[in-house]
């Protein structure tokens, strides 16, 4: 199985990004263009729909679960600092 690769960009404009994986994954590796990214919360979503959001430094620089199907990411609406998010998974 080949790794798979994304970019999210979040920004004042562009507040909400979901990432849905092809094929469920078992980890993702996430790497932030900086370092205070608590305004954003990050939701892993499960095959069957269901979601557990944290903030995002709380889950870099990576989660582990059974059945990743989606990651939902929402920037807090006061933040306008503009981040972007590297992903890869497994």
């Amino acid at each position: 199985m080949e790794n798979n690769q994304a970019i999210v960009h979040l920004s004042a404009a562009n507040r909400n990004a979901y990432l849905e994986l092809e094929v469920p994954a078992r980890w993702v590796s996430i790497e932030v263009s900086r370092h205070n990214c608590k305004d954003v919360l990050l939701e892993v979503v499960d095959e069957n729909g269901q979601s557990k959001g944290k903030p995002l430094e709380k889950c870099v620089p990576q989660i582990k679960a059974s059945n990743i199907k989606g990651l939902r990411f929402m920037m807090n609406d006061f933040s306008t600092k503009p981040i972007e998010i590297q992903l890869t998974w497994k």
